[in-house]
């Protein structure tokens, strides 16, 4: 599949909210995703459907990104060229999305903490390798890992090739109360 074919297992879901009914939950303690490839297949993470995919190019996949995630730089190789979709639902006040793109480079400036849209993302990168770097620490993730990225940091958030991911993005607000200072 190249970057321009859309995989017909994904739909749009642009700006749909998702509620968690009472007493449901999803809980799982296995940090090994390579055994369990279901938790977040299409069908172990569903998100509404609708009739059509919108595939972007270069200038709405910028806006798309800052949308849903926070400010970010974003740049890419073959502007031209480029192609990419974004799903992306709410659970509360949890964002989940799942992303499919060509290669693109995301650059997250220095930031201050304290800022509303403060906020970490888990990323799971379904296929390609994404490259990050953040606090002079650099890694590679494959698909079956996952890591962390804090938006009050600045980061580097790259991928080579085509890749699909999926993303939860968790307000600090919300975890504040359970981290001991």
């Amino acid at each position: 599949m190249n970057a321009n074919q859309k995989p017909n297992r994904y739909q749009n879901t642009s700006h749909q909210t998702l509620k968690l009914q009472a007493g449901q939950t999803n809980d799982t303690s296995a940090h090994d995703l390579s055994m369990n490839k279901n938790l977040l297949s299409p069908s172990g993470l569903e998100m509404p459907a609708t009739d059509s995919i919108q595939t972007l190019g270069a200038f709405d996949w910028k806006h798309t990104i800052n949308e849903t995630y926070f400010d970010l730089e974003v740049s890419f190789r073959q502007p031209n060229k480029f192609s990419g979709f974004l799903q992306h639902a709410k659970l509360l006040e949890i964002g989940v999305s799942h992303y499919h793109a060509n290669t693109v480079h995301y650059n997250r400036g220095r930031q201050s903490s304290g800022y509303i849209d403060d906020s970490i993302l888990i990323t799971f990168p379904m296929t390609g390798d994404v490259r990050f770097t953040q606090k002079g620490r650099q890694l590679t993730s494959k698909p079956g890992q996952f890591f962390i990225e804090l938006s009050s940091l600045p980061y580097e958030f790259y991928h080579l090739h085509e890749a699909s991911l999926y993303v939860i993005k968790v307000p600090l607000v919300l975890l504040t109360p359970q981290m001991a200072l």
